[in-house]
């Protein structure tokens, strides 16, 4: 549990992602009624949107080729999407990839459905073509958001209050 909740005071993402994910497994009403709205307060969109940003600089550097591994060009897409979604709406991303979609125009919306679609065919290690203005897209969309994201402010909140109740 001490473990769990450092990771919280951090707006750790793979914590965040996990406790709002629309799968779940087993659920502890009186644990999740306690935690949600400590999840809510410690969300940080600067911690948060500094990991994205990072694997997404990571992905789009793998993805940069003729020919792309799929599953990283999802992991570009998500990433990718996740930061801007943070940007944009300010609250802790969705975890279904579908929901991010709403962040982009219509055609975009498109190719990524296909790539969608193609990819539930196809094992993990399928090499596709690179569609380079999808890529051109992605490419511009992490400039823009690394460049806004100037603004964003952190999760301080919760942890003045961490201090007051754990007399730390």
């Amino acid at each position: 549990m001490r473990k769990t909740f450092h990771l919280l005071l951090k707006s750790n993402a793979a914590l965040l992602s996990w406790f709002y994910s629309p799968i779940v497994y087993v659920k502890n009403e009186r644990f999740y009624d306690l935690f949600k709205p400590l999840a809510d307060e410690c969300f940080s969109p600067v911690a948060v949107f500094y990991h994205y940003l990072s694997m997404s600089k990571k992905y789009l550097e793998a993805c940069r080729g003729d020919e792309v591994k799929l599953k990283s060009y999802f992991y570009l897409l998500r990433t990718a999407l996740t930061g801007k979604w943070i940007l944009e709406k300010g609250t802790v991303p969705p975890v279904l990839f579908c929901e991010l979609l709403v962040l982009v125009d219509d055609s975009t919306r498109e190719k990524i459905e296909n790539l969608v679609a193609l990819k539930a065919t196809k094992g993990e290690s399928y090499h596709h073509p690179n569609d380079h203005e999808l890529f051109g897209f992605l490419e511009t969309m992490i400039k823009d958001t690394d460049e806004k994201a100037k603004g964003l402010k952190g999760g301080m909140r919760i942890k003045i209050k961490w201090k007051k109740y754990s007399g730390k």
